[in-house]
């Protein structure tokens, strides 16, 4: 689960990013950008991206993602999320959110 987790914080910041692949797996590559990395009291801000290795439904070949973990708690939120057609967060915008701010998971 922790895992997991730490895969939802890498989703958000410019195609032009340093990326840095933190996990691959079967289904997609998980890369965080360290320049986006911010600690705020026990809370961690990150940007990170998945690549994915075939296209979902909805033609989606990546996405990046902002998340934010709070340390104390041991929970994660996305803060927003963008769609991409191409890989490594290039191409036009698919779709694009904002997360609920409430939305907290356990880790």
């Amino acid at each position: 689960m922790k895992k997991l987790a730490l895969l939802f914080l890498f989703f958000a910041a410019p195609a032009w990013a340093d990326w840095v692949l933190v996990y691959d797996m079967d289904q997609a590559s998980f890369y965080i950008d360290p320049a986006t990395v911010r600690k705020e009291g026990a809370r961690l801000k990150v940007t990170g991206l998945q690549d994915l290795k075939v296209r979902d439904i909805d033609g989606a070949a990546s996405r990046r993602a902002q998340a934010e973990y709070d340390c104390t708690t041991a929970r994660y939120r996305l803060v927003s999320l963008v769609v991409y057609p191409e890989p490594m967060g290039r191409g036009k915008i698919l779709w694009s959110m904002d997360a609920n701010p409430d939305g907290w998971t356990s880790i």
